[in-house]
């Protein structure tokens, strides 16, 4: 968004400039700016060296001079604090910029298909990593273990062998490619009910501090999924169960009627 960005950095700026002793540097500022402009009109899926040649003319020069430095103002402009085993630079892929193929990893039983092969990952104990790449091109994605739970933390995937469950590590808050993969999952019309804390507990916003429970379900509309429904709580002392579970469905219900007519 124009301005998200660009527009807090001036202002920190001109605060930093108030300060008796502060001496600006011109050619960084000039050049975090640049680089800041460019991530809010970004609208392409860019490796970091890639967006580096675009805005320096130089393929390194982003992470061998101001790399942390935009990461952690992107962080503060968005309100975006750094979590426990997450890298720093994981912000910049709200800017379609990556410093890598990104993966998602899977283990339980999995069937991923593509137009010429199919993938299962049932009796693989360590599970398989999905690149970025090839999400893209993802028919289907059919989850037949009984039960689906999303995992925060990637030791804590790496150590876990549910029986009955499949797991998946998103590796953060969800971007482009992680929230495509989430959807054809729901192609699979899954409800979930999950209690802070637990595994299964998707962070459907930032900071979900407060809430104790959440019910999810899949809006589909004429035979498509086109979003989801969830109820949060914060009353430690309710617990949900499938009152909520019925409420969430009946909301996704009317919502996909209402889309499809």
């Amino acid at each position: 968004e124009a301005g998200s960005l660009v527009t807090p950095y001036i202002c920190d700026v001109r605060l930093m400039l108030e300060k008796p002793g502060y001496c600006p540097d011109p050619e960084r500022i000039g050049a975090n700016l640049k680089m800041l402009r460019f991530m809010e009109e970004n609208r392409e899926k860019l490796y970091v060296k890639e967006a580096s040649m675009l805005v320096y003319g130089d393929s390194k020069w982003f992470e061998e001079h101001n790399y942390d430095e935009i990461c952690s103002i992107a962080r503060q402009a968005l309100g975006m604090p750094q979590e426990e085993d997450e890298r720093n630079d994981t912000v910049l892929a709200r800017f379609g910029i990556y410093p890598t193929e990104q993966e998602i990893f899977i283990k339980g039983d999995w069937i991923l298909e593509w137009k010429d092969h199919v993938v299962r990952t049932a009796g693989m104990k360590g599970g398989i990593a999905v690149l970025s790449g090839d999400i893209q091109d993802l028919v289907r994605i059919r989850v037949r273990s009984p039960r689906l739970m999303t995992v925060e933390n990637k030791t804590s995937y790496q150590r876990m062998y549910p029986e009955s469950a499949a797991l998946v590590y998103l590796g953060g808050f969800a971007v482009r490619y992680q929230v495509r993969f989430l959807e054809k999952v729901l192609q699979e019309r899954k409800m979930l009910l999950e209690k802070a804390g637990q595994t299964g507990f998707i962070k459907v916003i930032p900071d979900m501090t407060d809430f104790m429970d959440e019910a999810v379900c899949p809006i589909i509309s004429e035979g498509d999924v086109i979003g989801g429904v969830t109820i949060l709580n914060k009353d430690d002392k309710k617990k949900f169960g499938e009152l909520e579970q019925k409420v969430a469905a009946s909301a996704a219900d009317f919502l996909g009627r209402q889309m499809g007519s």
